[in-house]
């Protein structure tokens, strides 16, 4: 039998399987519970099937009992997990059912019910975790609250002290309490979102916690790595959770998760396998890392870079990088060979640490790596055009008197023959932006450099934009983006 004939199911299309067509407008009260929701999110209840993954692990997700939350909890328990979930006491009826669904699984769970902005709660559903499972080996930081603002003059103070308490201060408690407790093998992971790459002005608040759960995330990998406990964050993107309902913006709901480019709002079962890789031995090479489930949109805003190369050609690229693009180490370091005039322009040289700096922060490295002394230089690298008749230094680059500048110029010219009269020193010298100049016209038909508004003297780009067609200026195109939830 073929392989072709071994497959019985086809590819499922991903813009299919779920709902795919505007929401109907509605809100709620927060927090927001799923029974109220019109369609009703898909959690994994009857879809996800577990392999063993998470076999006698014990997890605690904070804001499990809907959302993201209670999609991980299904899921972990499928795998073998007991699971325990934090949860504010109005979100009881969605913890309950969460609650069975664990206990359906085979396995236990605990219900954690409390307010995450106080710290004694915080803290404590770690200690309540490894007291009832005998140790916590998971830790999803997930619980958080967002709410759409009319403007940043509007923000309440009351209202940004909450969203900071229940996203920030509830997830530093928490992790700090659990700590102590994980061992090698174990796994922390932060809900993050897209909003902490793309973020919307309504949620501008949210989105600065969102931003700072990334920071946390990658440094707090860096320090637990060597104690074999990884650290990682998913950054969902519109996903169809009782958080969106509760967050005011009804209008939105008829085209909540359209802009993506499947087109579609993600559904919360749609990313438990995220979750469960991140805290099972599958992915045991990964931390430090933010997984975007975002239905295609990136976790970075598109720049169209346009410049003027110094060879006279026009370069465009869509630039997509969170971080610049280095060309051979980049940071605009120029390398020793462009210095000495035998490499490529676009070449420039890897950053310097502090260390190799002296006080008065001159390099002590050389371009092969090697450390002079602070005191005479080494000059023995350099060619033998770089000397005078003597073999000493020469003048140009090297310094010299004045004499000695003006006969080695001209005794180096390629067209010098002994015994012709030298350049008088009186005689008109073309500037350095005429020679520019009459180079450029040279290598591009009589065109020269371009001296426009929005671009410096050599034609480069100054960063204003304004040298940059209308349609071409950097700009977001892309539509707000909603939470994660």
């Amino acid at each position: 039998m073929s392989e072709a004939q071994k497959r019985t199911d086809p590819p499922t299309d991903p813009r299919d399987g779920f709902h795919s067509g505007p929401f109907p407008k509605q809100e709620q009260k927060k927090p927001g519970l799923t029974a109220l929701m019109d369609p009703k999110p898909d959690h994994g209840e009857l879809s996800y099937e577990g392999r063993g993954a998470l076999r006698g692990k014990a997890a605690l997700i904070t804001g499990g009992d809907s959302g993201i939350g209670k999609a991980a909890a299904i899921a972990f328990a499928r795998e073998g997990a007991d699971v325990a979930i934090s949860y504010l006491p109005e979100e009881e009826e969605d913890a309950q059912d969460t609650a069975d669904w664990i206990r359906k699984a085979g396995q236990r769970a605990l219900l954690l019910a409390g307010d995450g902005r106080e710290e004694a709660f915080s803290t404590r559903i770690v200690a309540d975790v490894v007291a009832e499972f005998g140790g916590l080996d998971v830790v999803v930081l997930n619980a958080a609250y967002q709410k759409n603002r009319e403007s940043f003059e509007s923000l309440p103070t009351e209202e940004f002290d909450r969203v900071l308490k229940t996203n920030l201060y509830s997830l530093i408690w928490t992790a700090r309490a659990a700590v102590p407790h994980l061992k090698a093998g174990s796994s922390i992971i932060t809900t993050a979102s897209i909003q902490a790459f793309n973020p919307s002005p309504g949620l501008i608040d949210y989105a600065m916690t969102k931003a700072a759960q990334v920071a946390f995330t990658k440094a707090l990998a860096q320090e637990l790595g060597p104690k074999g406990i990884r650290v990682n964050a998913v950054a969902p993107g519109p996903i169809w959770t009782p958080l969106i309902l509760a967050t005011e913006w009804p209008d939105k709901l008829p085209t909540f998760g359209q802009d993506t480019p499947l087109q579609r709002a993600g559904q919360p079962a749609e990313l438990a396998a995220a979750y469960v890789l991140l805290a099972s031995d599958q992915g045991s090479y990964i931390s430090g890392a933010v997984l975007p489930v975002t239905g295609g949109k990136g976790l970075q805003r598109s720049l169209h870079v346009r410049f003027t190369s110094t060879t006279g050609g026009t370069m465009s690229q869509d630039n997509q990088r969170t971080e610049p693009a280095e060309e051979v180490g980049g940071y605009g370091t120029p390398t020793a060979e462009q210095e000495m005039g035998g490499t490529d322009s676009k070449q420039y040289a890897q950053p310097r640490d502090e260390e190799d700096f002296d006080a008065a922060g001159l390099n002590q490295n050389s371009p092969d790596g090697e450390t002079f002394d602070t005191g005479t230089p080494n000059l023995s690298h350099f060619d033998e055009e770089d000397k005078d008749s003597a073999g000493e230094p020469g003048a140009g680059r090297f310094g010299g008197t004045d004499d000695q500048h003006h006969a080695e110029s001209d005794t180096n010219d390629p067209g010098f023959e002994p015994g012709e009269p030298l350049i008088p020193r009186d005689a008109d010298v073309p500037s350095a932006d005429a020679e520019i100049n009459e180079a450029n016209a040279d290598a591009q038909g009589s065109e020269p450099f371009s001296s426009e508004s929005g671009q410096e003297a050599a034609g480069l780009p100054d960063g204003s934009g304004a040298d940059l067609p209308k349609d071409k200026s950097p700009k977001d195109d892309d539509e707000e983006s909603f939470d994660a939830g």
